[in-house]
């Protein structure tokens, strides 16, 4: 079996190949979910992943030094765990709230970088800190719900956050505006050390501006998500309800009676509404097929039938149906003598405005 080839990049040579793996992914126009975007953010995962590796086999960084001794030319290396704390959430190769997750861990691990090494220009706060304030903040809101209670806003602490937003927004605009001017120098020939080292300098101060502002997004949006998740567990869970059938035509309605005499009384009050006896009714029944006369076989068109079975029973009264049709062009004579029975009946039983009328 053929050995996988191994990568012999060099640190410098990684580092450039994430560097223009993110300016791409910043500026291109192709859609996240597209397969050339995610084959990029792939590389450069696997690149910035192995650069990192790198720098920590050569120990470049430590705990015990400050950024004036970093030499010029490995400042640059400080942005990696920033840059694959961007790379990996362009991913949608794992679920969301893990991928948040672990670009949180990579971009606070950039933010204590550069707050051990002192690096001055945007103000770093106290990651852990503000890890457990918040874990704070989470019990006692839980707390007052538990007991029932109710707090308005602290106005004071979302003004000091809206005012420290104010403040980054502005240092970052000028951070952008210094780094695009000290761009234009640093790609020309025979550039000053000097020059070279306050332009990666002033990077790492926009990628801690960057940072805070993706953390801020991070911490509202796994809240979120894990609401949601929750929300979808329980309905997973939920009763699962049966499979609506298809509502039946509703019955016209008539009056029953006992006797013909209740039929001419109740008949004279609603005369539009249809009126029979028991025995008419079981008649009607038994010619139109739906009842069976005493002594023949429980065949055809029930209402039993109906109520257990809608759709069942409704392809079981068309075929029925189109077998009468066919008697009838038969010319059988019982079908003949049944349907002219029919007939007969509905003749001397019409009821209506018109036959009140017609009566009056």
């Amino acid at each position: 079996m053929a050995s996988v080839e191994e990568d012999t990049r060099t640190l410098p040579e990684l580092f450039a190949e994430v560097l223009k793996i993110y300016n791409y992914l910043d500026t291109c126009d192709d859609p996240t979910i597209s397969e050339k975007y995610q084959d990029e953010v792939y590389k450069g995962v696997k690149s910035c992943h192995q650069a990192i590796k790198m720098v920590n086999q050569l120990e470049l960084f430590s705990n015990n030094e400050s950024i004036e001794e970093v030499a010029t030319n490995e400042i640059k290396y400080m942005l990696l765990s920033a840059l694959l704390g961007y790379l990996t959430l362009k991913s949608i190769k794992e679920s969301r709230i893990n991928l948040l997750h672990r670009s949180k861990g990579f971009y606070t691990d950039y933010l204590k970088l550069c707050k051990s090494y002192g690096v001055a220009g945007v103000q770093i706060p106290d990651i852990e800190e503000e890890e457990e304030e918040r874990e704070e903040d989470g019990d006692q809101n839980k707390q007052i719900v538990t007991a029932g209670a109710s707090r308005g806003p602290d106005l004071r602490a979302m003004s000091c956050q809206r005012q420290s937003k104010i403040e980054r927004f502005k240092q970052k605009r000028d951070i952008e505006t210094k780094l695009k001017d000290l761009r234009g120098k640093v790609e020309q020939e025979d550039v000053d050390d000097e020059i070279k080292r306050e332009y990666y300098l002033t990077m790492l101060n926009e990628w801690s501006s960057t940072s805070i502002e993706e953390i801020d997004s991070i911490n509202f949006e796994i809240p979120v998500l894990e609401h949601s998740n929750k929300m979808k567990e329980r309905e997973g869970k939920g009763p699962k309800l049966p499979p609506t059938k298809p509502k039946s035509q509703p019955l016209r309605p008539f009056i029953l009676t006992k006797d013909l005499l209740q039929k001419q009384v109740f008949g004279a009050g609603y005369p539009s509404i249809a009126t029979m006896t028991i025995d008419e009714f079981y008649q009607q029944k038994v010619a139109e097929g739906d009842f069976h006369a005493p002594g023949s076989e429980c065949q055809g068109y029930s209402m039993q039938n109906l109520a257990a079975d809608p759709e069942q029973d409704k392809i079981a009264l068309e075929n029925e149906t189109e077998e009468k049709e066919n008697l009838i062009e038969q010319d059988d004579p019982d079908e003949l003598l049944r349907v002219r029975n029919m007939d007969e009946w509905k003749d001397d039983h019409r009821r209506g405005w018109g036959n009140r009328k017609n009566r009056s």
